[in-house]
């Protein structure tokens, strides 16, 4: 008997690896894809966060930097062995410490040069990885763990590396809302500037900005300076 050329008893499917089969055995045998939902939640497992989630969620919700900035602290304590923690906020502005050791662990940060030992764990927020003695001088910011005695380890070091992660991403939001909040602001005095200049000199909207950016460039003055100078005299700078 010929075989049928249109009965292909591998029946492949793109993308499956499947097992040959004979006719009438069945369903063929397929293996489990990589992208299957058995297969992400292993990955998922292997890569299980170090700290609570309520403990994530609460500092990516901070009302202001300095609430977020005490929560970043308290999860590095509430999830590692150390006994003093550190987030030093970018551009080296400012070292805010917790713990019992804290207060030794801000001497030992604003040593030149800080100490290396096993007692100190500093991690960088720029790429959230490394340690990093020198980074309280780096613009991108650090997180610090100490411990008064003992030696601090691997499992530490995953905490202080994901707090560093959601500490630069926590700061690039914060940092983001206070320049929408500036710039709010700064339109709503250029606003009101404008309707100062329109009822006084019976310029339209247009006119009167035009007016705004001249002064600010002739007097090398920011254009939102212009505009508060007009908004506190009600009169034209120099005028």
């Amino acid at each position: 008997m010929r075989a049928n050329p249109w009965c292909d008893t591998r029946m492949v499917e793109p993308g499956l690896g499947v097992s040959p089969r004979r006719r009438g055995s069945g369903p063929p045998a397929v293996r489990e894809s990589p992208t299957s939902p058995n297969a992400r939640e292993d990955r998922m497992e292997q890569h299980r966060s170090a700290l609570p989630v309520r403990v994530v969620a609460a500092f990516h919700a901070a009302p202001s930097r300095a609430a977020g900035v005490e929560l970043l602290l308290s999860a590095l304590l509430e999830a590692s062995s150390a006994t003093g923690a550190a987030v030093i906020l970018p551009r080296a502005s400012e070292i805010v410490v917790a713990g019992e050791s804290g207060a030794e662990l801000r001497a030992v940060l604003e040593a030149d040069p800080v100490p290396v030992g096993s007692r100190l764990l500093v991690v960088a927020m720029a790429d959230g990885a490394g340690k990093r003695p020198d980074a309280r001088r780096d613009a991108g910011g650090a997180v610090a763990l100490h411990r008064a005695t003992g030696s601090l380890d691997a499992a530490d070091r995953v905490v202080a590396e994901e707090v560093a992660v959601h500490a630069r991403i926590a700061l690039a939001a914060w940092d983001a809302a206070d320049d929408l909040a500036v710039g709010l602001a700064s339109r709503s005095v250029i606003g009101q500037a404008q309707g100062i200049l329109m009822e006084r000199f019976s310029l339209d909207a247009d006119r009167a900005f035009q007016v705004l950016r001249r002064y600010s460039q002739d007097g090398n003055v920011k254009l939102v300076e212009v505009a508060r100078g007009i908004v506190e005299t009600g009169a034209l700078p120099g005028g």
